[in-house]
Order: C-alpha cells, then sequence, then structure tokens
C-alpha cells in the first residue's frame, strides 16, 4: 500500500505552519507560537458567535443576515462590557451563555 502525499512525523502529533515578523534572533519559534496563540482569540469569539447568535443563520434574505449579524455583534460586545464592569475574574474569558446565566 502506497502512502498518498507526505506520510506523518508522529501519528500522534499534529503540526501547523504559521507565519510571523517576530526576530528569530530574539524569540524562538515555541515562544513566538505561544505569544500569537494568546493574541489569537478570533477563534474564541466566532466560536461563541455560532453556539449563540449566530447559530440562527443564514436565512436566505441578504439584508436580514446582515441585519442579525449587526445585532449580533453588538450583542456579544454589550455583554463583554457587562461582563468586564463586574471585576469578576472568572468573567474575563466566559462565554456569552455563562455571562448571561
Amino acid at each position: 500500500h502506497k502512502s498518498e502525499g507526505q506520510a506523518t512525523l508522529f501519528d500522534t502529533w499534529r503540526f501547523h505552519a504559521f507565519f510571523t515578523t517576530t526576530d528569530p534572533a530574539t524569540t524562538g519559534t515555541v515562544a513566538a507560537d505561544q505569544v500569537h496563540r494568546r493574541h489569537a482569540i478570533i477563534e474564541n469569539v466566532h466560536a461563541d458567535l455560532k453556539t449563540s447568535a449566530l447559530a440562527h443563520l443564514p436565512s436566505g434574505v441578504f439584508n436580514a443576515n446582515a441585519a442579525w449579524l449587526v445585532c449580533a455583534v453588538m450583542a456579544f460586545n454589550l455583554t463583554r462590557a457587562a461582563a468586564t464592569l463586574t471585576n469578576t475574574p472568572s468573567l474575563a474569558r466566559a462565554t456569552t451563555t455563562t455571562i448571561r446565566r
């Protein structure tokens, strides 16, 4: 049985490439990856929106989808602001559902 494409290095590990403008002389690959991951919160925002307001999309009507998206983002931002105002550390990274509860 001939393998198609490149074989895996380790069967239990998955690898991904990333690009950075960080100088390799000052920051190694692992440290650069850790810094970028800390800043990459957008994936969490997308997941949060998809499990809440954006779960209702698409409706099949472009203008309705656009209006729903605007309302969803405003509600998300207001919910995050309310969580911030509580000064509760556990709500800093909580999902929208947790904050509403």
